[in-house]
């Protein structure tokens, strides 16, 4: 009497049973969908900390959107982006986990409640080790990124209402010197301005002051300055300051 393994060694033999897949196939496969989990909760938790980063801005929202409507005290195009792509990582890294081996044995809320969280808390780590900084910095570069910073950039370049918007080069007694979009330096006068946030000490900060402009030297009262909204480099300034004069 053959034992069944001997029946399915036959079978197999003979074509009546497809041959089995090979061990290193399955391991393959396996290694492949965890790869792929591991860059969906990548991407979901840096999506989530440059969300956190925009969102928590003392430049802008706290001080922009204090008088707006409710839905801009919470949410720019840039944060609300940047949310979406984080909810979307999360959403996928649940499906192919709860596809993947093993993966079926929790449940699907659960898993995703555990990783919504882990992504927000990994987010909000590399939001409060200034990392989200640089990551938005990289995608800055991808084509079709300036499409959702562009109004933010309208919103910002207000040429009616006395403000200038510059890189801080030097600051010496009661004055800082910007170096503007257009590569004029200005001496701004701190002396009697409202001062919000702004770090001082660190070198190539970009702030915007509210105030008096000379009219014969580049001098600039300063009645409030603060630091620039996050996401905004002196080059966007200066591409949207030429589109509104050719306008």
């Amino acid at each position: 009497m053959t034992s069944v393994a001997d029946q399915f060694e036959f079978k197999i033999k003979h074509g009546e049973l497809p041959s089995p897949i090979p061990r290193w196939r399955v391991q393959f496969k396996y290694v492949i969908l965890w790869v792929v989990f591991a860059v969906f909760v990548i991407m979901g938790v840096m999506s989530a900390g440059v969300a956190l980063w925009f969102i928590f801005d003392p430049g802008d929202l706290l001080f922009e959107y204090k008088n707006n409507e409710l839905l801009s005290k919470i949410l720019d195009i840039l944060p609300l982006f940047w949310i979406l792509m984080s909810l979307l990582m999360t959403y996928v890294a649940v499906l192919i986990f709860a596809r993947a081996p093993r993966g079926y044995k929790y449940r699907t809320v659960v898993t995703g409640g555990v990783l919504l969280l882990a992504v927000m808390a990994l987010g909000g780590a590399i939001s409060a080790t200034s990392v989200s900084e640089n990551i938005e910095a990289m995608v800055a570069r991808m084509p079709g990124y300036d499409f959702f910073l562009r109004p933010r950039i309208n919103r910002i370049i207000k040429v009616n209402q006395n403000g200038i918007i510059g890189i801080i080069q030097e600051q010496a007694n009661g004055q800082i010197f910007l170096r503007d979009s257009g590569d004029v330096i200005w001496a701004i006068d701190m002396s009697t301005c409202e001062q919000g946030f702004v770090d001082f000490t660190k070198e190539q900060t970009c702030v915007r002051a509210f105030g008096i402009p000379s009219t014969t030297i580049n001098v600039f009262k300063a009645e409030r300055i603060m630091p620039c909204p996050r996401g905004i480099r002196m080059q966007y300034i200066q591409h949207a300051m030429e589109n509104h004069l050719k306008e």
